[in-house]
C-alpha cells in the first residue's frame, strides 16, 4: 500500500513539470517548466515563461509586465513557430494597418496562426490572422506582360498621367508606384499600369509631328508613347502640350 502511494505521488510530481496540450490546428505538444510560450492576458497577447505546471492541467506563466501573468488551463497556452503557410519569422511582408498598406517585418508567428508584424511607424503594427498578410514579389505577370520592381511605368494619379517607378508588388496584384511629385504616388491594381513604347503606328519617340492643340495647329516633339495608344507631345509653348490618341497626329 505504501509503495502504491509513493508511486502515485511520484507520478503527480513528474506531471507537474511537463504536460501535453492541444493548440488550434496543431498536434499535441509537450510543455515544460521554463518553456517560452504565448498567452493571452488582460494586456493582450504576449510572450511569457512557464513557471509551474500543476498535475490538473493548470499552468502559471510569467509575462514581461510582471503584474499581468497567466494562470489557467494549459490547453490555452500557445507557442511560437518559425514558419507557417510559406511565411517565415524575419520576413518582410505587406500588411494593412490604420495608416494604410505598408511593409513590415514578421516578429512572431504563434501556433494558432496569429502573426505579429512590426512596421516602420512602430506604433501602428499588425497583429492578426496570417491569412491577411501578403508576400512581396519581385515581379509578376499580367497576361503576356511581366512587370518587375524598379521598372519605369506610366500611371494615372490625381495630377494626371505621369511616369513612375514600381516600388512594391504585392502577392494580391496590388502595386505601389512612386512618381516624381513624391506625394502623388499610385497604389492600386497592377492591371492599370501602362508601359512606354518606342514606336507605334509608324511614330517614334523624338520625332517631330504636327498636332492640333488649344492654340491651333503646331509642331511638337513626341516625348512619350504609351502602350494604350496615348501619346505625349511637347510643343514650343511648353504649357500647351498634347496628350491624346495617336489619331490626333499629322
Amino acid at each position: 500500500m505504501l509503495k502504491y502511494i509513493f508511486s502515485a505521488a511520484l507520478a503527480f510530481a513528474m506531471s507537474a513539470h511537463s504536460m501535453r496540450a492541444d493548440a488550434t490546428g496543431y498536434s499535441h505538444r509537450t510543455f515544460h517548466d521554463g518553456d517560452s510560450v504565448v498567452v493571452i492576458v488582460s494586456q493582450g497577447r504576449t510572450t511569457g515563461v512557464i513557471q509551474h505546471i500543476d498535475g490538473d492541467g493548470i499552468v502559471v506563466v510569467s509575462t514581461p509586465s510582471g503584474f499581468d501573468n497567466y494562470q489557467g488551463p494549459i490547453s490555452n497556452v500557445l507557442w511560437q513557430v518559425p514558419q507557417m503557410n510559406g511565411f517565415t519569422t524575419g520576413e518582410s511582408v505587406t500588411v494593412q494597418v490604420r495608416q494604410g498598406r505598408v511593409i513590415g517585418t514578421i516578429q512572431r508567428i504563434d501556433s494558432d496562426a496569429i502573426v505579429t508584424v512590426s512596421t516602420a511607424s512602430g506604433y501602428d503594427n499588425y497583429q492578426g490572422p496570417i491569412s491577411y498578410i501578403l508576400k512581396i514579389e519581385s515581379s509578376t505577370h499580367v497576361g503576356q506582360n511581366e512587370f518587375y520592381v524598379g521598372e519605369e511605368v506610366v500611371v494615372e494619379v490625381r495630377q494626371g498621367r505621369t511616369t513612375g517607378t514600381i516600388q512594391r508588388i504585392d502577392a494580391d496584384g496590388n502595386v505601389l508606384v512612386s512618381t516624381p511629385s513624391g506625394f502623388d504616388n499610385y497604389e492600386g491594381s497592377i492591371t492599370y499600369l501602362i508601359r512606354e513604347l518606342r514606336y507605334m503606328n509608324g511614330l517614334s519617340i523624338g520625332e517631330s509631328v504636327a498636332v492640333d492643340v488649344q492654340q491651333g495647329r503646331t509642331t511638337g516633339t513626341i516625348r512619350r508613347i504609351d502602350s494604350d495608344g496615348m501619346i505625349s507631345v511637347t510643343t514650343g509653348s511648353g504649357f500647351n502640350d498634347y496628350l491624346g490618341p495617336v489619331s490626333g497626329f499629322y
